[in-house]
């Protein structure tokens, strides 16, 4: 996700705008996503994780949900995989021990969350270097099934 201003900066960088979100106007959402194809995507991508370390230190481990609560452009297993190789490319370049964290809340919506598109996001990032928070999984865990995220 890039700010409005994104835009205007670099008006040749592919971003696109999201729908919106929670009933609030487009000033606190439809926000901007760069990408993961650009290439700025993984200038960007690595310079945040720079500046965070900076500021906060290193423990490797880097948060990004993606696409929490909101469908991606595209369902193809390919664009999933391709999506999730540039986010976690971008915290390599940044930190080559790099462990991506996300929520799992994303896999709640099974209308566009199906095996072959959890599966190809969670498969994206070598083994070991991911962990999904199954939040939720009190009421609905989605470890069941998703074979325990792959």
């Amino acid at each position: 996700h890039v700010p409005a201003a994104f835009v205007r900066l670099f008006p040749n960088a592919t971003v696109s705008r999201l729908g919106g979100w929670g009933r609030f106007n487009s000033t606190y959402s439809h926000t901007y996503l760069l990408d993961f194809n650009d290439p700025m995507f993984q200038e960007v991508g690595s310079r945040f994780i720079k500046l965070m370390e900076g500021e906060f230190g290193i423990d490797h481990i880097y948060n990004a949900d993606t696409f929490n609560e909101m469908t991606p452009k595209s369902s193809d297993p390919a664009y999933l995989d391709s999506a999730g190789k540039a986010v976690f490319s971008a915290m390599q370049k940044a930190d080559p021990d790099a462990i991506w964290l996300m929520q799992g809340w994303l896999f709640l919506n099974q209308g566009f969350w199906k095996e072959p598109q959890v599966n190809a996001l969670v498969n994206s990032v070598p083994r070991g270097r991911m962990v999904i928070l199954d939040l939720m999984s009190e009421g609905n865990p989605q470890y069941l099934r998703t074979k325990s995220y792959y």
